[in-house]
């Protein structure tokens, strides 16, 4: 099959664009033919119009630098056969002819609508809800979720989202994997004094104000545990002393990170899959996490993973400090997280993938 995935810009280090190319890589190796396209003005959506000032500042702010990290992207290993195409627009006339073409996010999802049948199936694959963090946009991302496009959604809240408050059908839920062989720990070593570890993100609904703050009880409690944050961007803030930064950490970089925390914290308010605390789980950390949506296709609360309600930093660190006070439970949820993320393979989410996808072309032809 000839498989194009739309993009809504340049390629940068953030989830959804990894899942883009995971699967990018996937089913290349399975034979297909994948092209990865993004528009030269990401702030450019259907109709040639341009959006609101505000989204498209928010997009071109950092356009002179992204340029200058080009493909191949260093922060991901893409097999070198994959088509990576920059076009002017995501007009028709700009993209290649394809069987199956697949919007990543709501603003691409606005021109694949619009597509011809030259395009192929068109599909729509949903990994979150924007408009619960972008206000301005929410009535053009709901239509989005009205859009007669196969929808393919990478979490079981989403399924439920787009039942109950939009009355779709969604045509494929497909758990997003983790990549077992750039994050693994063979050879755990739980660490003394222990060190814990949150990824920072600069969105407020990723929850690092929480997080922080949950992690400020536990150093009052352990002030002789390391702390570790990583992120894309450093804060604008001054950290505490005791914790220390790693800025834009991939590949081995993060692989070690992860390797070195005993537990890793994640504190969103809602997140469309969390990448990263599947990333932490395949590197044997114990997992303390908000119930934040997604987390529970992928992990077993009290079992796999500690959780408590988002936006309560209290109950977070209460969490926190239950694994730090009972060592042998650390242990314990760190080698059950690890043993059930293994089933959620890369290999697996693109083979449901390929199977969606065949069975919209059958469709088609019949």
């Amino acid at each position: 099959m000839r498989v194009t995935f739309i993009l809504p810009s340049l390629p940068t280090l953030a989830g959804g664009n990894r899942v883009v190319f995971e699967y990018g890589n996937q089913l290349q190796a399975m034979g297909h033919n994948v092209t990865v396209v993004w528009p030269a003005q990401a702030a450019r959506f259907r109709g040639d119009e341009w959006l609101g000032l505000k989204a498209r500042l928010r997009m071109l702010k950092h356009e002179a630098s992204r340029r200058l990290r080009r493909a191949p992207f260093p922060w991901f290993e893409l097999r070198p056969d994959i088509r990576l195409l920059e076009v002017p627009t995501l007009h028709e006339r700009y993209l290649p002819e394809s069987d199956a073409v697949i919007a990543t996010y709501w603003t691409t999802a606005e021109w694949v609508s619009g597509y011809g049948r030259r395009l192929g199936a068109k599909f729509y694959l949903i990994q979150h809800y924007e408009a619960l963090h972008d206000p301005p946009d929410k009535s053009r991302v709901d239509a989005t979720w009205r859009l007669p496009l196969r929808k393919i959604v990478i979490a079981s809240w989403l399924k439920e989202l787009a039942e109950r408050e939009f009355g779709e059908q969604v045509y494929a839920l497909i758990p997003n994997g983790v990549n077992l062989s750039q994050f693994w720990n063979d050879h755990k070593a739980y660490h003394s004094p222990p060190c814990i570890g949150m990824m920072y993100h600069q969105a407020e609904w990723k929850g690092a104000t929480d997080g922080l703050r949950a992690l400020a009880i536990v150093h009052q409690r352990y002030p002789e545990v390391r702390v570790v944050l990583f992120g894309v961007h450093r804060p604008a803030f001054a950290l505490p002393r005791y914790i220390e930064f790693h800025h834009r950490p991939y590949g081995e970089a993060l692989r070690l990170l992860y390797c070195s925390m005993d537990i890793f914290v994640s504190a969103s308010w809602r997140e469309g899959c969390g990448l990263p605390i599947m990333e932490a789980m395949a590197c044997r950390c114990a997992v303390v996490a908000t119930d934040s949506g997604a987390v529970r296709d992928f992990a077993i609360p009290g079992e796999t993973v500690l959780l408590s309600p988002p936006r309560q930093p209290e109950l977070l660190a209460q969490n926190i400090l239950a694994l730090l006070d009972d060592p042998a439970a650390l242990r314990r949820i760190s080698e059950a997280g690890h043993r059930m993320i293994r089933a959620f393979t890369w290999e697996r989410s693109a083979r449901q993938l390929e199977a969606a996808l065949r069975r919209a072309l059958a469709e088609e032809a019949g």
